[in-house]
């Protein structure tokens, strides 16, 4: 069933109103306690065929270090929800440090990626699946360094049951600063998945280093995204990779080198589109100079592609963070967008910002308002300023759901072995 959003997984306009605030209701739904538990989560929540809220966490299971996958269910017949743990990593048998979320494939299970473990130590591709009530998982692929990349870092489904994903490492010794794969299921009958890197990214100065976030599926087969550093001030790009090369050969199309102050710099997000040929995404770091932060306290930016005609791609800076007091605003936007399609709203978190944990504050959740019409500049609102006991430091991309609620994760503010303070998931209705 469609719904009215968008998911994934610019130089500064005037800005209107700039860090105001917007009432919204918000709900935390579950906070995480820590082994055999989960803690910490790091990534977006996905939902399954049942209606449940699905996720993973790097921190908790029985080791504490490793991680869980859990389920949230809404409690019937009474308030509240409740949380199971259905898998428990293990570093050697099927990985650790889980760096997607769950992902739907459609048939009723769920792939993942994990940083860390699997048989050759450079993270793995793992399948997650139940039968009669009871989880198990497979192992899928295991990243082996730089015959295949390492560190999986990233992972979509498109359509035809196949995936893409980024990893860090490369395929060969020119091509040492990361990777985009896919991975094609077995064929009928058949046992084993194929994953293939489609390319490698060189580094240096011409070309980006350490792919972040899901690449976003785009036309004629290409997929669009970012890497964190890479280009000639090292600040990060933005590319797109398509089959457009002789005999079909995967290429590589820069779209923006990220140059930093006042542009965006370190980009760590997925792409979100709308449908006139328009991307939006998050930097780390750059815009503002008067912030709090020496390299900038991060902002949101626009890619429009070229008409016929026009010579190439344009970036400009919509929003940047933090031009005011901590307080007033967020900073450190580490998670991409996602858009609602009817209002071509776009909602995004940052780590820090607003009140409580210290100087820097617990993060924000925030909206960008598109310019009215004959306007340039889009309105920032924040929703929500969290104050740690409601969460801190959502480093995910929001997801929403289909009743209207818009979900999301906090990564909390203690250690893995704490009790309290590891991170939750929440919702906010704006």
């Amino acid at each position: 069933m469609k719904t009215r959003w968008e998911l994934q997984t610019l130089l500064l306009l005037s800005v209107v109103g700039s860090g105001s605030a917007a009432a919204a209701d918000f709900q935390v739904v579950y906070q995480f306690v820590g082994s055999p538990d989960g803690a910490r989560p790091t990534t977006p929540v996905s939902f399954g065929a049942d209606g449940a809220i699905y996720g993973t966490t790097p921190c908790g299971s029985s080791t504490e270090t490793a991680g869980v996958a859990f389920r949230i269910t809404r409690n019937q017949g009474a308030p509240g929800w409740t949380e199971t743990v259905i898998h428990s990593f293990d570093f050697q048998t099927d990985g650790g440090n889980p760096s997607t979320g769950l992902v739907p494939d459609g048939s009723g299970n769920f792939l993942f990626a994990t940083e860390q473990g699997g048989a050759d130590e450079g993270g793995a591709i793992v399948e997650l699946s139940e039968i009669d009530g009871a989880w198990s998982s497979q192992l899928v692929h295991t990243f082996a360094g730089s015959s295949d990349g390492s560190n999986p870092s990233g992972l979509v489904s498109v359509p035809g049951g196949s995936f893409i994903g980024g990893a860090g490492g490369g395929p060969n010794e020119n091509s040492l600063g990361g990777e985009v794969f896919s991975l094609v299921p077995p064929q009928p009958g058949g046992m084993s998945w194929t994953l293939t890197a489609v390319y490698g990214f060189r580094a240096g100065t011409t070309d980006g280093e350490y792919p972040q976030g899901a690449p976003l599926p785009g036309r004629s087969d290409a997929v669009l995204g970012t890497t964190m550093f890479g280009g000639p001030t090292q600040n990060g790009i933005a590319y797109r990779v398509a089959p457009d090369g002789v005999d079909g050969a995967w290429q590589e199309h820069v779209l923006h080198y990220f140059s930093g102050i006042p542009d965006g710099a370190v980009p760590h997000s997925s792409l979100v589109s709308d449908e006139h040929g328009h991307f939006f995404g998050t930097t780390e770091q750059g815009g503002n100079s008067g912030c709090r932060h020496e390299q900038g306290c991060g902002t949101v930016f626009e890619l429009t592609a070229p008409r016929p005609g026009q010579p190439g791609w344009k970036e400009q800076v919509i929003y940047a963070f933090a031009a005011g007091p901590v307080t007033t605003d967020g900073s450190i936007p580490m998670a991409g967008l996602i858009r609602d399609r009817k209002t071509g709203v776009l909602y995004g978190t940052t780590v820090q910002g607003g009140i409580d944990c210290g100087d820097a504050g617990c993060g924000t959740v925030f909206s960008l308002t598109p310019p009215a019409e004959g306007q340039t500049a889009w309105t920032e609102s924040v929703l929500h300023f969290f104050d740690g006991h409601d969460g801190a430091k959502p480093m995910a991309p929001l997801t929403a759901g289909r009743d209207g609620w818009i979900y999301g994760t906090t990564y909390g503010e203690h250690y893995c072995a704490a009790a309290k303070g590891i991170g939750d998931v929440f919702r906010i209705k704006p």
